[in-house]
């Protein structure tokens, strides 16, 4: 409690002394938000939920920010006491301290932060410090940002730093330390004469080195490791292109075993918009592109550097998002996706009923989409069973392997075909029905092998969403899926009822039965009831149920969920 104690006597010593001055300055203005998720656990060996031994879990966050013309403070003070099971994703968080504290200083041209920083390059694919509550993970930098506006269309940044490795009543900081910078020019501002141009055109390039001092008896491993990126956005009226390719020197570490292969990847995307119409196109390539600030992470989720986007569709209904989600493989993925959008017109005076169900007072909404990922065609240059000395007689150069980089002959990880029609009927009822087609490759994605062999799961998903609206305040919403496959565990149902009071008030409850599981007693019922209460920026929700063991996904990063069996309350508020 003292490090609470002696953090808000700070931030009472900043109010009172920039309170103090003159008054024609501008105001001070304070913001923050709070966070605060608890458990009570109960043992269930039916779905194999255990009891820790505090029985109980809790994180809780506050995050207060002063801001007085340019200038700006801020910190977070957190306690997991402990945490809730399955937080964080990596290393541990626990006890109570002060997580992220920063001050910046902003004017027309420059903004100077020291401290914890959030910071992105691109997409991400060579730099991304981000906080993702709902995964458990941060990769906050402590150190110096400095972003720099020259002229009007030249946009720069700089980081030096180190990320946030755990929490132990304070940030602990891993080892390696980042240096890099950025630079994007948006053509447009920077010549005046293409300003009023339809076509607008940015261009980017970022660079982000690692330094980590290491010998070995073996190797000499490099000290210093660099990524490149170079990126370009067009926009034209309906049409928009972007492409990003990054590149990264050789970094021997421990999850692509070691060998001096540089790294590389390509995203690009198409998307198409107009009035009721839409496509969009993706594609990327990535080949040993895992980059941490030390060579040996402890955990998947810890240090990471950079962030591969999924271009998978990043589903929401229970059974596609939990049963089966797709998490981007850093080190080898070839892949592409698509989607297209389209509204029928509505049709207000219709006469047949092709033209009423379609179009109707309402119109029609319709979204088709498709998802291909494979794994890398490549060429090994010797097994995994060679010892190093065999490895370095066949491979010098310790390369590792060879890639036919635009090749689609490497093995299926994932197919996903999915439709959804959505329509509104009249000014009470509206639905939405969704069909999922899956093809799942468990091993090549979660490493998970089931009955002895290697799973490939074929799934069909079917989702009806209808709501009904009472009156004004009163709406109740039904939701029912369902999920056929031959593999795995066998089928699935889920059904939720949830009602809603406006503005306040909301109450849901859902079951997810796995009802076609070929052990008998685990055909099990994971039931969940949730109550809430909301008021301007306030949430309240109490739940208690049984959470099934599985993976949880947010933008292709995915972490293990453990199965709970407990009574839950989450509270939130922002000022």
């Amino acid at each position: 409690m003292k490090v609470l104690y002696y953090f808000l006597s700070t931030i009472s010593v900043l109010i009172v002394s920039l309170s103090i001055q003159a008054q024609n300055e501008q105001p001070l203005t304070i913001q923050g938000n709070f966070q605060i998720d608890t458990q009570y656990y109960n043992e269930d060996s039916l779905i194999g939920a255990a009891q820790p031994e505090s029985k109980q879990g809790i994180n809780a966050q506050g995050y207060i920010t002063l801001s007085k013309g340019g200038f700006q403070v801020g910190g977070r003070y957190e306690f997991y006491g402990p945490s809730l099971m399955g937080y964080p994703a990596g290393s541990d968080w626990k006890g109570s301290g002060i997580g992220f504290r920063f001050a910046s200083y902003k004017n027309t041209d420059m903004e100077i932060t020291v401290g914890h920083f959030y910071e992105q390059f691109g997409s991400g694919m060579i730099f991304r410090s981000y906080n993702e509550p709902f995964l458990g993970v941060d990769n906050a930098m402590d150190g110096v940002r400095v972003r720099y506006n020259p002229i009007k269309g030249i946009h720069l940044k700089g980081v030096f730093g180190r990320q946030r490795l755990a929490f132990n009543s304070k940030t602990v900081l891993g080892s390696g330390l980042l240096r890099g910078g950025d630079l994007e020019v948006n053509i447009n501002e920077l010549f005046e004469k293409l300003g009023a141009k339809k076509t607008k055109v940015t261009l980017g390039a970022g660079m982000i080195s690692r330094y980590q001092g290491y010998l070995t008896s073996d190797f000499e491993l490099p000290k210093n490791v660099a990524a490149f990126s170079s990126r370009l956005d067009i926009r034209k009226g309906k049409v928009g292109l972007s492409a990003e390719y990054a590149y990264k020197m050789n970094d021997p570490n421990n999850t692509n075993g070691d060998i001096f292969k540089p790294g590389k990847g390509i995203l690009g995307s198409m998307v198409y918009s107009q009035k009721g119409f839409s496509v969009l196109l993706r594609g990327k390539v990535i080949d040993n592109m895992s980059f941490s600030s030390v060579r040996a992470p402890s955990s998947p989720f810890d240090l990471n550097v950079n962030y591969m986007p999924a271009i998978t569709k990043q589903h929401t209904y229970n059974l596609p998002a939990t049963l089966y989600p797709y998490a981007t493989a850093v080190n080898g993925e070839i892949g592409f996706s698509g989607e297209i959008t389209y509204k029928f017109k509505k049709t207000k005076n219709a006469k047949s009923k092709i033209d009423k169900l379609l179009g109707g007072k309402y119109g029609t909404k319709v979204t088709i989409g498709y998802t291909h990922a494979n794994t890398l065609d490549t060429t090994h240059f010797y097994s995994n069973e060679a010892s190093l000395w065999e490895q370095y007689e066949v491979d010098p150069t310790r390369q590792g392997y060879s890639t036919n980089f635009f090749s689609m002959k490497g093995r299926n990880m994932i197919k996903d075909f999915n439709i959804e029609i959505a329509k509104k009927i009249n000014k009470k009822w509206k639905g939405k029905y969704t069909y999922f087609n899956l093809v799942f490759d468990k091993w090549l994605v979660q490493k998970a092998v089931i009955n002895d062999h290697i799973p490939i799961i074929y799934a069909d998903i079917h989702v009806v969403d209808v709501s009904y609206k009472i009156n004004k305040k009163h709406n109740v919403r039904v939701e029912l899926q369902n999920l056929s496959t031959k593999q795995d565990q066998g089928d699935w149902a889920t059904a939720l009822i949830e009602y809603t009071v406006s503005p306040h008030w909301f109450a849901t409850v859902m079951d997810q039965y796995n009802y076609g599981n070929e052990i008998e007693n685990q055909k099990i019922h994971y039931p969940i009831i949730s109550a809430g209460y909301l008021k301007n920026s306030t949430r309240i929700e109490l739940r208690y149920g049984k959470q099934r063991a599985g993976i949880f996904c947010v933008g292709g990063v995915c972490r293990e969920v453990p199965a709970s069996n407990g009574i839950a309350l989450s509270l939130s508020s922002s000022f």
